[in-house]
């Protein structure tokens, strides 16, 4: 089970990456930059937020054990409208 805590960190900080990008588009930075750094944040922080915890469990929230469970087909139909 995940802690209130944690929780609540990863998803603060997933709505401020979303955010984040608009407001990188503003200041004239390609919005696919702004999801990157984003998505590096999370990941950084998801592999440091419980590092007490056993790899095993651990890998269910981590933004690799996420893109593990990623649809490719419907990331390759979106990336035909970009």
């Amino acid at each position: 089970m995940v802690s209130q805590r944690t929780w609540k960190i990863m998803l603060f900080l997933g709505v401020g990456a979303l955010v984040s990008v608009p407001v990188l588009k503003h200041s004239r930075t390609c919005p696919y930059t702004g999801i990157l750094l984003g998505l590096g944040l999370l990941w950084i922080v998801s592999e440091l937020i419980n590092p007490e915890k056993d790899e095993i469990l651990r890998k269910h929230y981590t933004v690799a054990g996420a893109l593990s469970r990623v649809d490719v087909p419907s990331v390759l139909f979106f990336l035909e409208f970009y």
